[in-house]
């Protein structure tokens, strides 16, 4: 995850895809992965109204942004904010001593 000087995002899907995959379902590999990981549902178009934030500092950011971005052409309403010199999980950072 980062952004080149032309501010558009550079993109390590398989690098990040595997290690949030393997992070949540250890070294098990599901039969069905729609159910672990709505970006792999062959639709959203179901899904109710979003709203989503990402934090600039995040390795999950760029997976947000193409969260929101899918739902959106599937015709879901989706509010994007993207929180800047956030990291992820700064919401409950607030109130730690992180």
């Amino acid at each position: 995850m980062r952004e080149n000087k032309s501010g558009k995002r550079i993109y390590r899907k398989e690098y990040c895809s595997l290690v949030s995959k393997k992070a949540y379902l250890g070294n098990q590999e599901p039969k069905q992965i729609q159910y672990a990981s709505p970006m792999e549902a062959e639709s959203l178009k179901y899904f109710p109204n979003v709203y989503m934030e990402v934090a600039e500092f995040d390795s999950l950011r760029d997976e947000g942004i193409a969260f929101a971005e899918r739902l959106r052409s599937e015709g879901v309403f989706t509010e994007l904010h993207e929180v800047k010199g956030a990291c992820h999980g700064f919401e409950t950072a607030l109130e730690n001593y992180v």
